[in-house]
């Protein structure tokens, strides 16, 4: 799935309480690949941080919820339509 960069937030507010999301070095690092190339595979992250895909998407998919990244509303697949990467 592609990612695009949107405004961190620390918090996340709920109706029950505030999630207060950790970030660690590999989350920032994560989140400057992902506003660098704007448009980034979790696959192209995972060998860039050097994890494995798993564990990336479980941090890309914590730091989604938390609004720090963005998945596009229509992901494309890019590669079989011919366009470069």
């Amino acid at each position: 799935s592609l990612l695009r960069f949107t405004d961190a937030k620390a918090t996340v507010s709920s109706g029950t309480g505030a999630a207060t999301v950790q970030t660690s070095a590999d989350d920032i690092e994560i989140i400057r690949l992902v506003a660098r190339h704007r448009l980034i595979r979790s696959t192209q992250i995972a060998v860039l941080v050097r994890r494995s895909v798993d564990r990336t998407n479980d941090r890309l998919q914590r730091l989604f919820h938390a609004g720090y990244v963005d998945r596009p509303r229509a992901q494309l697949d890019y590669l079989s339509i011919g366009a470069e990467v």
